[in-house]
């Protein structure tokens, strides 16, 4: 989980730097829309017990960031995802 929590929190940095970058006081940014990419992710991985427990910890501590900021998530190339139901 390392090596994942090291993207999450690059990804943190990326947007939050983003958001920045493009935040004026004429035009604020207050929302972002998140792609969720799942091409070429094996079942065996996205169904993991570990990473969906760690995924839905993530959520649950940055509850309030997601609630305030997500407008939209968008998740795509999900079949493999979606064979769970």
């Amino acid at each position: 989980m390392d090596l994942f929590d090291k993207y999450c929190q690059k990804t943190v940095r990326v947007i939050s730097k983003s958001h920045d970058l493009k935040s004026t006081k004429e035009n604020p940014v207050t929302h972002a829309n998140f792609l969720i990419d799942f091409d070429d992710l094996k079942f065996d991985q996205i169904t993991d017990p570990q990473t969906l427990a760690y995924v839905l910890h993530l959520a649950v501590e940055h509850r309030d960031i997601i609630t305030l900021h997500a407008h939209k998530v968008i998740v795509i190339n999900s079949k493999e995802f979606f064979k769970l139901y």
